[in-house]
């Protein structure tokens, strides 16, 4: 299991297990990570200050992460107030709804 692999399990079993709306995960060379949760619906935010995350990141993540292959990735930018002013994210948004597992007996 890879590092990242590691990372979003710990992710998704803190917001699984705790109750937690999102869980946030700053990764050494600046790319942040948001995995949000609303229900069966889940999000998931990559985003950097300097410059969008590559097609080789989105990739890497949505495969640990195990995003459905039908997500497309959805880029924005969003500004947000930091502690020295205006800072400008490049964001690639993927969202997906989890299918409730079928009981079995």
């Amino acid at each position: 299991m890879t590092k990242l692999q590691q990372l979003a399990t710990q992710m998704r079993q803190t917001i699984d297990h705790t109750g937690a709306a999102y869980c946030h995960h700053k990764l050494s060379r600046g790319l942040e990570i948001v995995l949000q949760r609303t229900g069966r619906r889940y999000r998931l935010a990559l985003g950097r200050t300097d410059t969008a995350p590559s097609d080789t990141e989105i990739e890497l993540c949505m495969a640990a992460f195990n995003v459905p292959a039908g997500a497309e990735p959805h880029h924005v930018v969003k500004i947000r107030q930091g502690k020295t002013g205006r800072l400008t994210y490049h964001v690639a948004e993927l969202t997906w709804t989890e299918q409730e597992q079928p009981h079995v007996a």
